[in-house]
């Protein structure tokens, strides 16, 4: 939409992308491969649900990334689950959240 707007992307579009090369390629040994995939997408998705401009959905993304992994880390250590898993399950459970708090009938 941008580029149709004559506004020039390219370097925008380099930037992004170089960014999410260099997050992934830092986290991998940390989270593992499979967790990364979850949290650049489920969080960006959860956001997207409450249709803001794209500062703020990138701001609310990293809120629920950060949400997910912690919680998930809490509640992972308090009753004894891998770690991974239970990350996910809080995204998911995030997003499933967010889709009931943003239903539009």
């Amino acid at each position: 939409m941008a580029k149709a707007s004559g506004i020039r992307v390219s370097w925008l579009n380099l930037l992004l992308v170089s960014l999410t090369a260099v997050t992934i390629t830092l986290s991998i040994r940390i989270v593992g491969a499979l967790l990364i995939g979850v949290l650049l997408v489920i969080p960006a998705s959860t956001a997207m649900q409450f249709r803001r401009g794209f500062g703020q959905t990138v701001l609310l993304s990293i809120l629920f990334s950060l949400l997910s992994v912690f919680a998930g880390l809490f509640l992972s250590y308090h009753l004894a689950l891998a770690s991974g898993a239970t990350i996910v399950m809080v995204a998911i459970a995030l997003f499933a959240l967010s889709l009931l708090l943003t239903r539009r009938v």
